[in-house]
């Protein structure tokens, strides 16, 4: 016989007799998981109702006492001047505010926790609070009860000044007569008032008829601060249920009202499906209503959003690995400990729990979107051409399509952490994988504080995590700090400043004839420049004003095209260096190297250059050389060397070249013409 999988898990003959059998037993599941739902809301609305009566109740009793005593001072001449002049009504608004607020952030927060509770995701079961939905709910809804309530209370109070007035009694009689039913809204003013006609058209004598309609009055008021409490717990409640299932990632929710109501309204509200937004405009339907909110659908477990993060890892892993293994092999630094580039689906999850429980108010969805490391790499490059080798990474990353997306440098900072750890985005499979940037020593510090950190995360006593945090900061008192690796990255604020994201990404795609020849657009006159933008089109005249916004940034616009393609180009001291080593007053090439490719050097460039430069060129041939654009090579200097692209140079002559300035009436710019001669591989 065919079967087929039944939803309550059992296989289900497929006959229409059996079906029909089936088909009865789901909907009375439902209808038992509905009622059940239902249920607990009554119970927890009950609570709820309590909790904020005696607030409702100690403010309406406040402003029947304040309203009380400003009876005898009613004056004014119309019933809308007379009420006013009775109490300072926006002191009794803001009594009512400071009462009423923090019970309603209670109770929308215990129906945010219900819902979390019951439909728990792993670690996220604790409903946000201080989400700006949940504040800006209390804020508004709070701040209109306050103002709705009061403009009810002196509409009643207006309504019977009218009447008395109409009817030609005096202010005291008038002020007799407010006294019993200031509070009520306009309807329970009439209904007094209309209960105390009958009974002295009954016969009964106007003393006992005042008592008995004071009476009334008071059950009225008792009612009212009854009403408000039940309809404003339970929008509070359901408000709050809304806001929970939304933070759990909840897209639709399902009305449930009471299966048992008459109520036509209620009836034809159950059952019905809204999307999270238009489900915060469902409002209890009269005073009595009781219905809840429960999940439409179902949500991910953080494992399944772990699973399918573990996969697109893996997927594309290969080719970014293919690239770190390329670029750290010819900049001369290396991958460590490349097995773990994979952060694995557990420990994914495990992350996930950890920012629920630091981020409630971001769904699941939310958090996955936010994981950043699921492909990981350490670079460790050699400490004395640290800041150089980062550098060069970084630009060749950029020049394979990478995006730097975020970096932090936590070098020289005091803490149980140093090194540089960034984020690179690949268009390609949009993914987002992390590079920490270390030194040998460095990467040994970091292993030997982890295992501290460990004991220090698991820790509940505050002495011990204190104690092994200071151990941790302890353990770099002894580190050797790179040159220059405190400011790696921090120039490219400095440098971008003035400058869109927008234009950064378009400066980004520049080639070096691109840049040589939007630079050439800005030196030439209009003529000269209308005729580039007739030949290259007026996206030149586009890069050529972005350009002049970079100018901005330092003195004269002095700088090459290694400013903009690696950010690490040369200063004065630099330049000074060569002309030491050109005069024989340095020995070892290895020195100017060194002053050359330190962050300090390109961040004087931005302050005080003069316009100095450095142009290197390498042999090519017996006669021809070819200017050598040092943001397209690996660079470093070892043992007085020049080391490019792993073959060895020496510095065959250095000669002086004054040029014209960049602008008119500039200062002439100095420049140093080094030549390189290749010895060997």
């Amino acid at each position: 016989m065919n079967t087929l999988e039944h939803p309550l898990n059992y296989p289900m003959p497929a006959s229409p007799e059996e079906i029909q059998l089936i088909a009865i037993d789901i909907i009375l599941a439902k209808d038992r998981s509905t009622r059940r739902a239902h249920r607990n809301y009554v119970l927890m609305h009950r609570k709820a109702e309590r909790k904020i009566v005696p607030k409702i109740k100690e403010w309406l009793e406040f402003t029947d006492k304040k309203l009380r005593a400003g009876l005898s001072r009613m004056r004014g001449q119309t019933p809308a001047t007379m009420v006013k002049s009775i109490a300072d009504w926006e002191k009794i608004r803001r009594h009512g505010e400071e009462l009423i607020k923090p019970e309603l952030m209670e109770i929308l927060t215990e129906g945010g926790n219900a819902v979390m509770e019951r439909r728990m995701v792993e670690k996220q079961a604790r409903f946000d609070p201080i989400g700006i939905e949940a504040v800006n709910w209390v804020n508004t809804h709070g701040a209109e009860l306050v103002v709705e309530i009061t403009a009810e209370t002196m509409q009643g109070i207006r309504d019977v000044i009218t009447t008395g007035i109409q009817a030609g009694k005096s202010m005291p009689a008038i002020a007799r007569e407010l006294r019993p039913i200031v509070g009520l809204n306009s309807r329970q003013v009439g209904a007094v008032s209309n209960f105390h006609t009958k009974l002295i058209a009954e016969g009964v004598v106007a003393k006992e008829a005042a008592k008995k309609a004071e009476r009334y009055a008071g059950r009225l008021h008792r009612r009212r601060t009854m009403t408000i409490a039940r309809t404003e717990s339970a929008y509070a409640l359901t408000e709050g249920q809304r806001q929970g299932y939304g933070q759990m990632g909840v897209k639709n929710l399902e009305r449930v009202e009471d299966p048992d109501a008459p109520d036509d309204d209620c009836q034809m509200n159950n059952g019905r499906i809204y999307s999270l937004a238009a489900a915060s405009g469902v409002l209890p339907a009269h005073p009595n209503c009781e219905g809840t909110w429960v999940m439409s659908g179902k949500i991910k477990p953080p494992s399944s959003y772990a699973n399918e993060l573990s996969s697109h890892a893996k997927k594309y892993e290969p080719g970014i690995t293919r690239s770190m293994k390329g670029i750290t092999s010819d900049t001369g630094a290396s991958l460590n400990k490349l097995e773990f580039r994979l952060k694995t689906a557990g420990s994914m999850e495990r992350k996930m729990a950890k920012l629920a429980q630091k981020h409630p108010s971001m769904s699941m969805e939310q958090i996955a979107k936010g994981i950043q490391d699921t492909v990981r790499y350490t670079v460790v490059a050699p400490t004395k051409n640290f800041a150089s080798i980062v550098n060069q990474i970084d630009l060749q990353l950029s020049r394979q399509g990478y995006k730097l997306k975020k970096v932090t440098n936590y070098y020289g900072k005091k803490g149980p952490y140093q090194g540089i750890n960034a984020k690179y985005y690949d268009p390609r499979s949009k993914l987002t994988f992390e590079v920490q940037y270390h030194t040998k020593q460095g990467v040994s510090i970091v292993e030997k504080n982890h295992l501290i950190y460990e004991k220090a995360r698991v820790s509940t006593n505050p002495e011990i995590v204190e104690a092994l945090n200071a151990q941790m900061i302890k353990n770099w008192d002894n580190f050797v700090m790179p040159q220059g690796a405190e400011n790696l990255f921090i120039q490219r604020a400095n440098f971008y400043k003035n400058v869109t994201a927008a234009e950064i990404e378009i400066i980004q795609t520049w080639s070096d004839d691109s840049y040589l020849m939007i630079r050439k657009y800005l030196n030439a006159g209009e003529i000269e420049r209308e005729n580039m933008v007739h030949q290259f089109g007026i996206q030149i005249k586009k890069d050529a004003e972005i350009m002049e916004k970079l100018f901005l940034t330092y003195v004269d616009g002095a700088t090459e095209m290694t400013l903009y393609r690696g950010l690490y180009g040369v200063a004065d001291d630099t330049y000074s260096a060569f002309k030491k080593y050109k005069a024989g007053e340095i020995a070892q090439i290895d020195t100017v190297i060194s002053s050359w490719t330190t962050n300090k050097s390109t961040m004087k460039i931005f302050s005080e250059a003069e316009g100095n430069n450095i142009r290197f060129y390498l042999k090519k041939g017996r006669t021809h050389t070819q200017e050598l654009d040092i943001s397209s090579f690996s660079m470093q200097a070892q043992e007085g060397e020049v080391i490019v692209n792993s073959h060895r140079f020496k510095i065959t002559r250095i000669e002086e070249e004054t040029l014209k300035p960049w602008t008119e009436g500039g200062k002439p710019r100095k420049v140093l013409n080094v030549y390189l001669e290749e010895i060997g591989p």
